[in-house]
């Protein structure tokens, strides 16, 4: 169920990019703003701290059972971490690419661990982010110029438009698909 959840949320989320990408066309005036978000320190922290809140409860999986007080030090070094996250250049870069792996890896995780019926279309999209996520964390001011290019060129616009789409779409049909497949074992 909780899994049907997640996938209706990530699904509205794509929708909303999508449209999103669809409302700045032609929208000089936001140039400026754009493209000094991969760039922002407090954007780039809070998006950092968001994976370390992520990450953090997968450390107890590979630490002994016995060793409570170690994953304390963990969760102190990993705030100390953001801190000085505020050195690096185009840190909302890296967090978005760290996030977009991360919710690549999660959602092949859990569609594989249910064994969805249809679930093709889902694991396309979910490797298509991955990509992305990679390439921008090799390219990070790339996003600077993917977000300057959504504004001005209609191409950009349009392929953002589609595959945050064909997303959305991928996670609401694979939720659906879930729930009825749940409903009909019961």
């Amino acid at each position: 169920m909780i899994y049907s959840i997640i996938l209706l949320l990530l699904s509205g989320i794509f929708i909303l990019t999508a449209a999103a990408s669809i409302r700045v066309r032609g929208r000089t005036d936001l140039l400026p703003k754009l493209i000094r978000i991969p760039r922002d320190k407090t954007t780039g922290m809070i998006l950092t701290a968001a994976v370390l809140i992520w990450c953090i409860p997968h450390a107890k999986v590979v630490l002994p059972v016995n060793a409570g007080g170690f994953f304390g030090l963990i969760v102190g070094t990993a705030l100390v971490f953001v801190l000085l996250c505020a050195y690096l250049d185009y840190l909302p870069a890296r967090a978005f690419a760290v996030i977009c792996i991360l919710g690549s890896y999660t959602m092949l995780n859990l569609t594989f661990a249910r064994a969805v019926p249809c679930s093709i279309f889902l694991v396309t999209a979910c490797y298509l982010t991955g990509i992305f996520g990679i390439v921008l964390s090799a390219r990070p001011h790339w996003m600077r110029l993917i977000l300057q290019n959504i504004v001005l060129k209609k191409t950009y616009r349009t392929a953002v438009c589609l595959f945050c789409l064909y997303t959305g779409a991928a996670c609401a049909f694979t939720s659906i698909v879930y729930l009825f497949a749940m409903h009909s074992a019961k």
